[in-house]
This record gives structure tokens, sequence and C-alpha cells, in this order.
């Protein structure tokens, strides 16, 4: 597990550099899909794809497609060892960045409420890349500024 990390690109790709050669980035939204390859020592991208998706229930399909794109582009996707997410709302509990294990994916679910259009096909796209990048951990970057602050005001935890 990483030390505390922030949630920056630039400590997102210096913990992937210690992984493997690359770091595939996903943010899985309402209506896309949109992913970037870091490479090692290098916060530029080297792929970026921006599929469609239809919201919850298509993550997996979404993922597929984005996988396709990123290895027609060149990219071996076994040179991927780390993937980061970025969650829209980790409430109180996630303000930086976390290793993703079972019961932070749970969380994540849990609170969906905070982010409706998000949260769930994010954890969506989490699940789906733990199956098809199995060589990556999964830091997520969750939003903190106005979402934690929020949520905190409301009780949200």
């Amino acid at each position: 597990m990483p030390p505390d990390l922030q949630a920056t690109p630039r400590a997102v790709a210096a913990y992937a550099r210690r992984m493997r050669d690359r770091l595939l980035v996903l943010n899985a939204g309402s209506s896309t899909l949109k992913a970037s390859v870091l490479a090692r020592g290098s916060e530029d991208a080297v792929a970026s794809v921006t599929v469609p998706m239809r919201g919850t229930g298509d993550a997996a399909d979404a993922l597929h497609r984005t996988l396709q794109s990123i290895v027609a582009a060149g990219i071996d996707v076994d040179s991927v060892g780390a993937v980061g997410h970025r969650v829209v709302h980790g409430g109180s509990l996630f303000t930086r960045t976390t290793v993703i294990d079972l019961a932070v994916l749970h969380r994540i679910r849990e609170l969906a409420g905070l982010a409706p259009l998000h949260n769930l096909v994010a954890a969506e796209g989490i699940a789906a890349a733990a199956v098809a990048v199995p060589g990556g951990r999964e830091p997520p970057a969750c939003e903190r500024g106005v979402h934690a602050a929020r949520a905190e005001e409301a009780g949200a935890s």
C-alpha cells in the first residue's frame, strides 16, 4: 500500500513508477469513459481515449472498448502497472488517494447518494478494471474541496 499520497497527477504518477511502466487513469462518468495512459516518469499522456457510455450497467463494455482503442494506439495493456480512478465524491471518508480493496469499493458504492450520476458508475469501472487489468493496483482520486465539505455539513461519512 502506498504511503499517504495526495490526489494529484504527479503523486499518482510517482506511485505508478514504483509499479510497472504505465499508469491507466480512468474517469467513468454518466455519459463517457475517459482514459489516459501515462508513461513511466511522465505526466503527459501517451494515449487518450473517450468512449460513449450509457451510465450504470455499461462500465465493463465501455472499458473493453477503451482498452481496444488503447491497444490500437500501440499500448500493451500488460504494461499497465497501476490503474487510477477519478471518483467524484468520497465524502469525508476518502479525501486523498486510497488504494482500493473490497471494503473501499463498498464504501464508494454507499456514497453514491452524494454523486448519484457518478459514484455508482465509478464503482462499476473500478470493478471492471480489476478484472480487465489484473496487474494494476487501483488508487482512486476523490475530489475533495467543496464535495467533502458539503458531505461533512450534511453529516455524511
